[in-house]
């Protein structure tokens, strides 16, 4: 999550918040992309479009700027979650709301005895 200082997914060069933050856009991503499409698509999807579409680790990263990637991703699912997503996230602190999530999901804390 956001500390003092953070600037955003793109100009926070941390590994936790590179790694972190990416394993909760992912989720987020994942979550917003099935409730739009009425749990028929979700992260998978995006991804296959992005291979699909060429993007790959063979590709010169100056073809596929981020944007490319989202806009691609997008494409495959049919809305825009990606883009909004990374807009929210890319260049200030972003710190969902992740009680309500896993409360919206039916994941409960229960203490062992």
């Amino acid at each position: 999550m956001p500390k003092q200082g953070d600037r955003g997914l793109d100009h926070t060069p941390t590994w936790g918040r590179t790694y972190w933050g990416g394993a909760i856009f992912c989720l987020l991503a994942d979550v917003e992309i099935r409730k739009r499409t009425g749990n028929k698509i979700g992260l998978q999807q995006a991804l296959r479009g992005i291979l699909d579409a060429g993007g790959n680790h063979e590709q010169d990263w100056q073809d596929w700027p981020v944007e490319r990637i989202f806009r691609v991703a997008d494409k495959a699912t049919g809305v825009t979650v990606l883009s909004e997503l990374y807009e929210k996230m890319r260049a200030k602190p972003y710190s969902p709301d992740l009680d309500a999530l896993w409360r919206d999901l039916g994941i409960s804390v229960r203490v062992a005895k």
